[in-house]
């Protein structure tokens, strides 16, 4: 069980930064810094992301009470944006690829300062002392996300060639880290599961993504496709940072039980508001011709 709870922080960080060197392989320099200048976009983004949902936590764990481990693991996923399967999924749609890369890079490099700020703003709320090393966070940013996008952005420039033949080598062998690293958990966390379900967490978790969803779909400006990417982005939340908090904290199982079930929750809620979009027509522009 212990050498379980070892690998499966590992095959997650593993596969974390494959599907970021696939970014960078994918992304170009000016895909990755045009949030950065967009001071609109920007904006909107980190409204979305580090401060609704954020608050959209804390007002529904105060409307329903859940078991504080279970708290604890909400507030934890709330703190930490943008995994980058949300900078992955829209891949296919060629004309927001910028958008999508450029608002995952944007917000991973806040994280550094937005994380602790807003950890220790709820650390002061609810009263309690939480150990977080910006130097670890900003350590772990370097080594899982900065270090493969650079990878990726090196192959890029150097082989051009050979990106088209491994990108999605290296995307399909993410997916089946992230497999392998969801696999352990219903052995190993079952029980702690088992006690989400029957105090209102699980719907906890499921309002937080879908406040998600609606701030980033309200935020995201005229364009359907970047309200698209922008609520997904906000209603997905990085597994790694929380597990890093958690983690310095000795934080119990089920305290990693809520933050895999956030996790989890946030990508079937997502799937079903994409769902929903894609079937709504796509509205026309113009004037009488």
């Amino acid at each position: 069980m212990e050498l379980l709870a070892s690998l499966v922080p590992l095959a997650l960080s593993l596969s974390l930064a494959c599907l970021v060197a696939t970014i960078g392989m994918q992304a170009s320099w000016e895909d990755l810094v045009s949030v950065f200048r967009q001071p609109r976009r920007l904006g909107a983004a980190v409204l979305a992301v580090n401060v609704a949902v954020p608050a959209a936590a804390v007002l529904l764990l105060a409307a329903v009470p859940v078991a504080p481990a279970a708290k604890a693991g909400v507030l934890l996923m709330a703190a930490a944006p943008a995994p980058p399967l949300t900078a992955f999924r829209p891949l296919h749609i060629e004309n927001h690829r910028a958008y999508a890369f450029g608002l995952y890079f944007a917000l991973i490099a806040l994280a550094v300062v937005a994380v602790p700020l807003t950890v220790s703003l709820l650390a002061r709320f609810y009263g309690v002392d939480v150990d977080l090393s910006v130097g670890a966070l900003a350590g772990n940013v370097a080594l899982t996300v900065m270090l493969p996008l650079g990878v990726g952005m090196l192959v890029r420039r150097l082989a051009p060639g050979l990106v088209g033949r491994i990108d999605e080598w290296v995307g399909n062998i993410a997916v089946l880290l992230l497999v392998i690293a969801f696999f352990p958990v219903p052995v190993m966390l079952l029980p702690a599961i088992e006690s989400l379900a029957g105090d209102g967490t699980l719907l906890v978790m499921g309002l937080v993504a879908a406040a998600g969803l609606a701030a980033g779909h309200l935020l995201g400006g005229a364009d359907p496709t970047e309200r698209r990417v922008l609520a997904v982005t906000a209603a997905n939340r990085h597994p790694g940072i929380a597990l890093i908090i958690a983690t310095a904290n000795g934080a119990d199982p089920d305290v990693f039980a809520a933050i895999l079930g956030v996790f989890l929750i946030g990508a079937v809620t997502s799937g079903v508001y994409e769902r929903w979009v894609s079937r709504r027509p796509v509205p026309v522009h113009g004037g009488p011709g």
